[in-house]
């Protein structure tokens, strides 16, 4: 393991943009939302680190209450109980057309802000329940972030991408 002075030769700077996501999948408008304390901790845990956010909170949510999203999502991402829930997959640990949700969100905010965000990591939020926290991938510069994640979850999705990295052995 790599162990660095807390020094600016060896701090990482990264760009974050917290966007809410308005939706209405189930017939009642929601905006997700971070979760309670979740910035301050997602900035204490990235700077022990040596990696300091520079976060960004777009007031303004991605709408998708027009039902496309819920109409593309909504039905593929069901819980097993049928009742419209966004849900994982078949074990509960993969879900699928996790890329198309992503390229989605994207294009949205792309269409909705242009190149305001070019460069950042965006945490998008989704009010809507899920059976799983969230989602993300190695190499990705996009996190969903479902109503039920925490301030372990925020953090857990980017680790790979900014902390890991530094852990690696030499």
């Amino acid at each position: 393991m790599r162990i660095h002075p807390n020094s600016s030769q060896f701090k990482r700077n990264i760009k974050i943009a917290f966007v809410k996501v308005k939706t209405n999948i189930n017939g009642t408008i929601t905006i997700g939302k971070p979760v309670t304390g979740g910035k301050d901790f997602f900035t204490k845990c990235c700077n022990q680190a040596l990696v300091i956010p520079s976060i960004v909170e777009e007031k303004n949510a991605v709408d998708f209450t027009n039902n496309t999203f819920g109409g593309l999502f909504g039905k593929d991402f069901k819980d097993f109980a049928g009742i419209g829930k966004l849900s994982s997959g078949i074990n509960g640990q993969k879900i699928i057309k996790t890329a198309g949700m992503k390229d989605y969100l994207e294009g949205r905010l792309k269409s909705q802000f242009g190149d305001k965000y070019k460069g950042y990591t965006v945490l998008y939020f989704i009010g809507e329940e899920a059976n799983w926290n969230g989602f993300s991938n190695y190499g990705w510069t996009t996190c969903v972030q479902f109503g039920r994640h925490n301030k372990a979850t925020m953090l857990m999705k980017l680790f790979i991408l900014y902390i890991y990295p530094i852990l690696l052995p030499v």
